[in-house]
């Protein structure tokens, strides 16, 4: 009952599901008989052939976990390209702005390939994107003799190889801080950062090595690399040389369009009907429907908080008291609309300030202690409509029934 199995940025997929032969067997069933395939960053890895080479017991693990849909290898090394991932410091105060040089990913240049097949990019005016990039593959052809495997389609090639132009580095602790020991060392350039093929010339395939999806693009910026916590370590007390990228930031979701026309053309919809090149985007903030946090009326949060996963079944954020809740949109959004367990409770037209993104806040009574559901919904200015949502647990001040479309904040204009 479903047109496209999309798989982020997810490396479980091919180092944990995919030793299940069971389980890749029916993936590749599901494409081969007309299925389609969305990966990007691990979900690309998992598409793949893994490693031409395998030189070591993580390219053996990778070879035994992909799916084997697309006739490409990959370079994407743990001591590598992943270190992009395994070395952000998401401990860096500010993160997650859209204000320019607050810290973030990289991001990559990559050069749009402007052929006949490339279906997903026909028609947009540019040559280049910038993207942005957490540890993905580099892609190559693997040409290997089987009938299921389609042509390959490059879409984009990347134009840089981020160990020179955004170097990272392994460090030998000293007792001043650190010294570096050596680079981390990446093969990118000139590789496949997106392709397109069939399989089983009935399944659609389209994988990413970076994150078209991702909304904050940093550009022209530099890299700067501190004592602080990576991915590995974000929950503990323990700190290590990790990195952030400080430049300017591109529109909010510049690149959602990509991921939006992949989906669409891996479902086989037709090419005059594939979405438009356009940014349009809607984003919770607060509640947040992505970090399990507690909300205390409005003063303070508590951030991850494990007792939501532990004790609340398929809730995304505790709430005390009435939110307000916080959205931001990408420029081109005219109007918002914030709906309560599907009853309008505000119209917002004027956004409370806009940088690279433009905000907009409610606040809204979501009734009674329980659990609420709270959607959001944006409308760009040819009528195109997104939207967002996040499942709360409100606790203490029951206010009764949901009332009619209002909105209390004096930052807002309502219709």
């Amino acid at each position: 009952n479903f047109d496209v199995f999309v798989v982020g940025a997810n490396a479980k997929t091919y180092l944990y599901d995919g030793l299940n032969n069971r389980w890749k067997k029916k993936i590749k069933e599901f494409v081969a008989n007309g299925g389609g395939y969305l990966g990007v960053c691990g979900g690309a890895n998992a598409a793949t052939l893994g490693f031409k080479h395998s030189n070591n017991l993580f390219h053996l693990w990778v070879n035994k976990g992909v799916i084997g849909l697309a006739n490409v290898y990959i370079h994407d090394d743990l001591l590598g390209e992943w270190q992009y991932l395994m070395k952000f410091g998401f401990d860096a105060p500010n993160r997650g702005s859209t204000a320019d040089f607050s810290p973030e990913f990289i991001s990559v240049n990559t050069t749009i390939e402007k052929n006949n097949k490339n279906v997903i990019f026909k028609g947009y005016n540019k040559s280049f994107l910038n993207i942005a990039y957490g540890g993905g593959p580099g892609m190559y052809p693997a040409n290997k003799s089987d009938e299921r495997f389609g042509e390959i389609i490059p879409l984009l090639t990347y134009n840089e190889e981020p160990m020179y132009s955004k170097p990272l580095h392994y460090w030998l602790p000293t007792l001043k801080s650190g010294k570096i020991l050596c680079n981390v060392t990446t093969n990118l350039f000139g590789k496949y950062a997106g392709v397109a093929t069939t399989y089983n010339s009935k399944g659609r395939v389209v994988l990413y090595g970076p994150h078209p999806e991702y909304p904050l693009v940093p550009v022209n910026g530099t890299i700067h690399e501190y004592l602080g916590k990576g991915y590995l370590m974000r929950n503990t007390p323990f700190k290590r040389h990790v990195y952030n990228y400080l430049g300017r930031l591109l529109n909010l979701s510049s690149n959602i369009w990509v991921i939006r026309r992949s989906a669409a053309w891996a479902a086989h919809v037709a090419e005059e009907d594939l979405p438009p090149f356009d940014e349009t985007s809607v984003w919770l903030i607060k509640p947040s429907p992505y970090q399990n946090k507690m909300y205390f009326k409005d003063r303070f949060e508590i951030k991850e908080n494990v007792l939501i996963k532990k004790l609340f079944r398929d809730v995304s954020a505790i709430v005390f008291g009435n939110p307000a809740v916080q959205v931001r949109t990408s420029l081109n959004i005219k109007k918002v609309e914030f709906y309560v367990d599907n009853n309008l409770l505000a119209n917002c037209t004027r956004p409370d300030f806009i940088d690279h993104a433009s905000y907009y806040t409610a606040k809204l009574d979501i009734g009674l202690q329980g659990k609420h559901r709270i959607k959001v919904k944006a409308y760009d200015k040819a009528g195109n409509v997104v939207a967002d949502s996040v499942t709360v647990w409100k606790i203490t001040d029951s206010t009764g029934f949901l009332k009619k479309p209002k909105t209390t904040a004096s930052s807002v204009h309502v219709d």
